[in-house]
This record gives C-alpha cells, sequence and structure tokens, in this order.
C-alpha cells in the first residue's frame, strides 16, 4: 500500500468526505485529491494533522507501520536508517546544481541570497546525514540520541523532506557532465524561486529542529 493509498484509507474509515477530511487536515479539496492520487508529496504539517486529530502516526503514513511503534523498536530503526540511505545520495547530485546556480545569479539578487543560505544549509545537512550514514548497526542508532547531536523522530521527518524535495529535482538533472549542467541552469533558474523558497522553508524547518535536539 502507498503513502497516498494510506491517507485515502484513513478518511474512507472515518467515513468523511474528501471535503470534510480536508478540513480536518487544514488543506483544501484539490490539495488532498492531489495527495491521494499520489500527485503530491505528503509534508509535515498533513502527517502532524493526521496525528493530532486521527491518532495516525507518521511512521505508519510514511512507510506502513503499525501505529503506536516505539521510536527504538528494531524494525523502526532499520526503516530510518534504510530510507536515510536511499536518499542521502541525491545530495551529492544537488550541490553542484546549486553550486552552478549560485554562479549563474546576479549577487545582488535575491535568489542569489537565497542559494547561498541553501548552500549553507545543506553543507549542514550533509554532516548529519554523514554521521547517520556512517552508522551501521541498529544499536548504534538507538545510541545515536546521547551523542551531541540529538535526533529526534520529528528530525527524520524533515530530513525525510528536505531529501525528497532535493530527490524531485535531481532526477531531472543529468550532473556527469559538466557542460550539461551548465546548460540547464538558464532554463531552471527563471523558474526556481518558488521551488528554492520551499526548499529553504524546508531546510530552515530541519536546522530548527536540530537546534531544539541540541538543547
Amino acid at each position: 500500500m502507498t503513502v497516498c493509498e494510506r491517507i485515502k484509507k484513513v478518511r474512507i474509515e472515518e467515513k468523511l468526505s474528501q471535503n470534510e477530511f480536508a478540513e480536518r487536515l487544514n488543506v483544501s479539496r484539490s490539495t488532498l485529491m492531489l495527495i491521494e492520487q499520489g500527485k503530491r508529496e505528503v509534508n509535515t504539517k498533513v502527517l502532524e494533522a493526521l496525528k493530532s486529530e486521527f491518532n495516525i502516526s507518521a511512521d505508519w503514513v510514511l512507510f506502513g507501520s503499525d501505529v503506536g511503534v516505539s521510536n527504538d523498536s528494531e524494525e523502526l530503526i532499520l526503516r530510518r536508517m534504510r530510507e536515510l540511505s536511499m536518499l542521502t545520495p541525491c545530495l551529492t547530485h544537488f550541490m553542484p546544481f546549486i553550486e552552478s546556480l549560485e554562479n549563474f545569479a546576479q549577487k545582488d539578487s535575491k535568489t542569489y541570497e537565497r542559494i547561498k543560505a541553501i548552500r549553507t544549509g545543506m553543507d549542514k545537512i550533509s554532516e548529519t546525514t554523514e554521521l547517520i550514514n556512517n552508522i551501521k548497526t541498529k544499536t548504534e542508532y538507538s545510541l545515536f540520541d546521547k551523542t551531541g547531536l540529538k535526533l529526534s523522530r520529528i528530525i527524520d521527518l524533515q530530513l525525510w523532506e528536505v531529501l525528497k524535495k532535493v530527490q524531485e529535482l535531481t532526477r531531472y538533472i543529468n550532473i556527469s557532465d559538466a557542460d550539461t549542467l551548465q546548460s540547464l541552469v538558464p532554463i531552471y533558474y527563471d523558474n526556481i524561486e518558488n521551488y528554492l523558497g520551499g526548499l529553504e522553508q524546508q531546510i530552515n524547518n530541519f536546522l530548527k529542529q536540530q537546534d531544539k535536539a541540541k538543547e
């Protein structure tokens, strides 16, 4: 069962119309329709609404695990490691594109400042994912909370969401050829401000959660 199928299943089992369900999730009906059709990613706000309104865990929505599974269960720890390890390689593909955008943008432009902020945030996220990827066993992961960088479940979800946004773009970019990458930058640059704004917000959310965990 996919993410969109699980969300639709919740609505049907609650015997709610799309309008009623969308209202409970604080999204528009059109947004809900796209989510149920698998044409739109589920964001953190929807996951939190499902938890608060229907007591549905984010782990079940995203990965199909049982509601109420402990954050330290072996199954969940292994799933965290597997999902993050699948997504993190896209950072390697994404950074050259961001660097090319930065070189292309006018230095006094809003986009240039936004790209710089994203690049700084991505560098910090790369440090986090490197730590995670170096963890080889579920025992090491469960002990990871005791290190200087405490990972809570919400941080995992924020990181997952950032990486999914990066993956959306990198799947269309061939970074193996520098000339191809450079030729793509002007094409993307003219239409990229909205995308960068969404990515910057996700990065900032992740970094805020990371800072809270260190307190």
